[in-house]
């Protein structure tokens, strides 16, 4: 019997990579999209969606609205995480639904005692100290919950690659390592 994998990604961010899962040769997993943005949620091809909040709109960069809506939705999220086995958890941070809600779901997830498996990224240096900020204290927020987390720098793409790269390449190198990620771990 295959052990039920679900991927579940967070914010609008994380949007992008349910395209590249799809198109990959992962096969045994079932991936869920949360986030509050209803037009990019539409982009999703997740096979589930969670629209959390309460206007369709993102959460405007505020992390505070992204754990209160997310908080509203754990019973939402519980169900759509319920017979898992393996949680893989993908968040770009730096916003305000990834950043606020990831923690939250990664505390459902560890009182439901499923092993969890946690990908974030963090924001180029460009985005502003802000977001840099923001994705600093979801990532110890996460911590609370796992230590085991794999912290993606978007800069560090950048330094370690050609120096050229466009965002769209280094993106496709965020995606390949997630991918690479995840496929050790189904």
């Amino acid at each position: 019997m295959k052990k039920k994998i679900k991927i579940v990604t967070v914010g609008s961010g994380a949007i992008r990579i349910t395209k590249t899962l799809k198109e990959s040769h992962i096969s045994n997993y079932e991936l869920i999209s949360i986030g509050s943005d209803e037009k990019l949620m539409e982009l999703s091809l997740a096979d589930k969606k969670l629209i959390i909040g309460d206007d369709g709109h993102c959460a405007g960069g505020n992390p505070n609205k992204g754990k209160a809506w997310a908080e509203l939705a754990k019973d939402q999220i519980k169900e759509l995480i319920n017979d898992t086995e393996t949680l893989i958890l993908y968040s770009c941070l730096g916003g305000g639904t990834g950043s606020g809600a990831t923690p939250v779901i990664a505390k459902i997830a560890k009182d439901m005692g499923i092993n969890t498996e946690i990908i974030v990224t963090v924001p180029f240096n460009f985005e502003g100290r802000k977001r840099i900020n923001q994705a600093i204290y979801s990532i110890a927020d996460i911590m609370q919950y796992f230590t085991d987390i794999t912290i993606i720098s978007n800069d560090d793409l950048l330094t370690t690659n050609d120096k050229h790269m466009t965002l769209r390449e280094a993106f496709k190198v965020v995606d390949e390592i997630i991918i690479k990620k995840i496929d050790e771990i189904t």
